[in-house]
């Protein structure tokens, strides 16, 4: 039976799969890691003051709409995976190699199904058991009941066991009390493998333990703007905090465990490279022992 790794490594020879597939990419990469400026803020209260009351209600909406246009299209023979979908694939085929069973996967703020719809298309849906994605209550209400179909949603994450969860792109735009009741979950019901893919991490030598800015994202793409009636709506971009603080933070909870790294991937495409933070990333699978 043909294994995801396998599956990938054929399509990284018929060059579907390509790290730097176009210029575009290729720019994104390099405008990521630029260095950037930003305000920066130390307390949680100030920065949701200077947001001035923004409110992001019509973003879940247009996540949707825009993920929901890309997966009516999506055709695994036609997809050029980039560097982190396909890491998070390979992560997949790890844990299933390791514990020798489908798994049974909690995708912390996954947003869409795509991994699972991938999975479906690559003809190995067998290695999971379940793919449960936890997300905001106003998230899951909004969720199209095709996506049901491939997964199931949640918003609670309390205590539940799993063999993998995926924490990837989500921690640094939770609050501080969100993060620590999901490391405080992690501490009560270990997971045998735990993924942080797509986060960048403060500096240990930065002399506060954690800072703030603000994160802009324009409403575009794929038409979604027609979906949820902004068609008319020019330069409109949703503002949110992204929390930035140290590993070490999460090395307390994971140590005490037993948890060692098993798998490192060297991959900046969520880093936010912001002067005066010495941000870097650790993309990694984590494995507990005993």
């Amino acid at each position: 039976m043909p294994t995801l790794a396998s599956k990938i490594m054929s399509r990284l020879k018929s060059k579907v799969i390509q790290e730097a597939a176009n210029s575009k990419t290729v720019e994104a990469i390099k405008e990521s890691l630029k260095t950037h400026e930003k305000e920066i803020f130390h307390r949680e209260e100030d920065v949701e003051a200077h947001l001035a009351g923004y409110s992001d209600n019509r973003l879940n909406e247009y996540i949707i709409a825009k993920s929901r246009r890309w997966l009516e299209s999506l055709n695994m023979q036609d997809f050029v995976i980039p560097p982190h979908v396909a890491n998070l694939l390979l992560v997949i085929q790890a844990s299933h190699n390791l514990l020798r069973r489908p798994l049974k996967i909690i995708d912390f703020g996954g947003g869409a199904p795509t991994v699972p719809l991938m999975l479906e298309q690559l003809g190995l849906a067998h290695v999971l058991a379940s793919y449960k994605i936890v997300e905001s209550p106003a998230f899951v209400e909004h969720v199209p009941a095709q996506w049901h179909e491939h997964c199931n949603y949640s918003s609670v994450y309390d205590d539940e066991e799993c063999d993998l969860l995926i924490l990837s792109s989500v921690l640094p735009y939770l609050s501080r009390g969100l993060v620590d009741s999901v490391l405080g979950s992690v501490r009560k019901t270990p997971p045998s493998l735990i993924y942080f893919g797509r986060t960048s991490f403060l500096s240990e030598t930065y002399p506060q333990q954690e800072a703030f800015t603000i994160q802009e994202s324009r409403y575009r793409d794929h038409g979604a703007q027609v979906d949820v009636g902004m068609a008319d709506v020019e330069n409109n971009i949703a503002r949110y905090v992204k929390r930035h603080f140290k590993w070490s933070s999460v090395a307390q909870v994971l140590d005490p465990l037993g948890y060692q790294c098993h798998m490192q991937f060297v991959d900046d495409t969520g880093l936010e490279n912001i002067k005066g933070l010495g941000l870097y990333t650790k993309n990694s699978l984590w494995r507990k022992n005993g």
